[in-house]
């Protein structure tokens, strides 16, 4: 979520999906990057919590899955979306009366 300033910017741990994408195996090593061809290259990886630059909200991220044995890889892509922080609004009083 975004944070009070509502500017789209929000630091954002990717690597609390690497458990999921590797199915917890640990002869699996995971990075992310911005683009299809430094997943590939292995370059330019992002460093966690990475921050976006504001807009768009919604961006893609390229996630590398390598054997760390046999250098081995794949590539899938990840959707990240900054959403706003709900407003919080003050209730209306509550009133009540003792009867008795």
């Amino acid at each position: 979520c975004d944070d009070e300033t509502a500017d789209g910017v929000a630091p954002v741990d990717l690597t609390v999906k690497n458990d999921e994408i590797t199915i917890s195996n640990p002869d699996l090593n995971v990075s992310y990057h911005l683009t299809q061809g430094d997943a590939d290259a292995d370059a330019n990886a992002l460093v966690m919590p990475y921050t976006n630059t504001g807009t768009p909200t919604s961006y893609t991220v390229f996630v590398r899955v390598e054997d760390i044995n046999t250098g081995c890889y794949d590539t899938t892509q990840m959707t990240v979306n900054i959403n706003d922080t709900p407003g919080v609004f003050p209730p209306t009083p509550l009133e009540i009366c003792d009867t008795d």
